[in-house]
């Protein structure tokens, strides 16, 4: 079988480009395969630096292939696949169901705004995405809070956890009367100046980039309203990559009011008077997937719970099929205590229960409450120990305010991004694996399998597309307000319950030998591959899930 696949090169930093480098030695073995990329990431035949020959996609032509098959999710990297598969169609492996990203990649008008933005989202995810994008540019999703003791009113965008960022301009109400002064604690980037005004007077500072302080007098029989102007606001790299188009001026750390009552501090928390709500924010409820759902012959999912959805959108008659992630076999009988030391010197000793945690620091992977029911665990149990190994996501969330903030600096480890092969001793090392998510995009998670992969059990969250991963290997744990105290109990009783913690290694080391090592999810490839014709059934797709 002669099978052209369109993914990403090597250069680039991808969990679905790792996923496809270790499927492709299995895959071939049943196909010739030719690997196809973005023109923009090559302009010729070369090698890339996992030693494979990649062509540029402008080069792919269907009639030399059997079939087209195309390593697809929720990555702005995959922008380029979408015209090819209308073009030429083809099976696509669709690794998310939500396809934010890739849709703001392909239409920027998405994130530019203008009446564009809903059209483009009529086109893409049906007349609910269309709502949904008119109602966040209206702000709707979010009512003012009418209470009149609020204390934040316009200009401030959503809470996240250790703070909030100001808009370029932000008001405050002190929160209570006769109040002497505010003092603001707030982060900037370096060379924006900030400026508070009250009927009582000015403060002006220029931001150095790191945490800082500014106070301000209140008027004593007038209201008590602040005002911050930050200057100049421009979006970031970062947000112009992700469609975040917030105005940031500064984060507020903390706000703190000195009346004759003492010192009292804002609740940041609450809602502002005027919300600030942006499309970043409904990432994650608008799949924007319709094109790729209409222009694919056949489908490849990861659960039974994908494989629904496209059977509601596209029949029954549909070729589909589910295959695990895939691992390797990857454990190792390894001196775990040895290994820690190597890894992090004496931050870990050799006998307290380390829990492993592996993926990009990123605010969707629930590390808020991995930390909360982590510190829960830690006051019945003081030899645990959690290690966060993975890239840091600043513009997302500042992991280690997050530590500091619960006062864990000396019993969590933060290692920032690891090479595979350092990844896999962390994991070797740990005595358990933990991976949260939610909201989720409706992919597997692979950085559970890579777990499994070294023969580690692991505590994930409990979502759809997770319910067919054993429970003899995978605890779940449900969002919701028992999430915490539910993740500390389970924590706790892997961590007391030894001959438990065995049977999860062995069980994770006999799912990945009977059903999700890479040569199984091959095969399972190839009968698909082999059984659907190229643009055998690829049709207009009226309505998406």
């Amino acid at each position: 079988m002669r099978l052209a696949l369109v993914t990403t090169p090597p250069e680039l930093r991808s969990g679905i480009g790792d996923y496809t480098r270790h499927l492709l030695p299995y895959l071939e073995q049943g196909a010739e395969v030719r690997c196809f990329v973005s023109d923009e990431h090559i302009g010729h035949t070369e090698r890339g630096t996992d030693g494979r020959s990649y062509a540029p996609a402008s080069r792919l032509d269907a009639q030399d292939f059997d079939q087209v098959l195309y390593q697809l999710g929720n990555e702005r990297n995959h922008a380029f696949m979408l015209p090819l598969l209308e073009r030429l169609g083809g099976v696509v492996m669709l690794h998310d169901w939500v396809l934010f990203d890739l849709a703001v990649a392909s239409w920027p008008e998405l994130a530019r705004g203008g009446w564009r933005a809903p059209w483009r989202a009529w086109r893409e995810g049906g007349l609910g995405a269309a709502r949904r994008i008119v109602s966040q540019r209206l702000g709707l999703l979010a009512p003012p809070d009418e209470d009149e003791g609020c204390d934040l009113l316009a200009g401030w965008h959503a809470f996240e956890g250790n703070g909030r960022w100001t808009e370029g301009r932000a008001l405050v109400r002190a929160p209570e009367q006769g109040a002497s002064t505010l003092r603001w604690r707030f982060s900037a980037p370096a060379g924006r100046s900030l400026v508070l005004r009250s009927l009582a007077g000015v403060a002006r500072c220029v931001a150095h980039g790191g945490e800082q302080q500014l106070e301000i007098e209140l008027p004593r029989d007038a209201p008590a309203l602040v005002q911050l102007d930050v200057t100049p606001v421009r979006r970031t790299r970062a947000q112009r990559a992700h469609g975040d188009r917030r105005r940031l001026g500064a984060f507020v750390h903390a706000l703190e009011c000195t009346g004759q009552n003492g010192t009292r501090a804002i609740d940041l928390s609450r809602r502002a008077g005027r919300s600030t709500a942006e499309l970043s924010d409904a990432r994650f409820e608008l799949a924007l997937n319709r094109r790729v759902l209409a222009a694919a012959d056949g489908f490849l999912v990861h659960s039974q719970e994908l494989a629904q959805r496209l059977r509601a959108v596209r029949g029954p008659a549909l070729p589909l099929r589910v295959v695990p992630h895939g691992a390797e076999r990857r454990w190792a009988d390894v001196d775990r205590g040895r290994l820690r030391r190597q890894l992090a010197g004496d931050a870990l000793g050799a006998d307290e229960f380390l829990i492993v945690s592996l993926g990009a620091l990123q605010r969707h992977k629930r590390l808020d409450r991995l930390i909360e029911g982590f510190a829960r665990a830690l006051r019945q149990d003081a030899r645990l120990r959690l290690a966060l190994v993975g890239p840091l996501v600043p513009e997302e969330l500042d992991a280690h305010a997050l530590v500091r903030r619960a006062g864990l600096e000396q019993v969590v480890h933060i290692t920032g991004w690891q090479p595979e092969a350092r990844s896999l001793d962390w994991l070797r090392a740990a005595d358990l694996c933990v991976n949260l998510r939610g909201p989720s995009t409706g992919g597997s998670s692979g950085g559970i399998f890579q777990a499994l992969s070294a023969g580690r059990g692991v505590i994930a969250s409990e979502l759809a597309e997770q319910a067919e991963l054993p429970a003899s290997c995978v605890l779940k744990v449900a969002a919701g307000p028992a999430e915490c105290d539910t993740l500390a109990a389970t924590l706790l009783r892997v961590r007391r319950d030894a001959e438990l913690r065995r049977g999860m290694e062995a069980a994770a080391r006999a799912f990945v030998e009977r059903e999700c090592h890479w040569s199984h999810v091959a095969r399972g490839y190839l009968e698909l591959l082999r059984g659907t014709p190229l643009r055998s059934s690829a049709r207009r797709v009226e309505h998406a899930a």
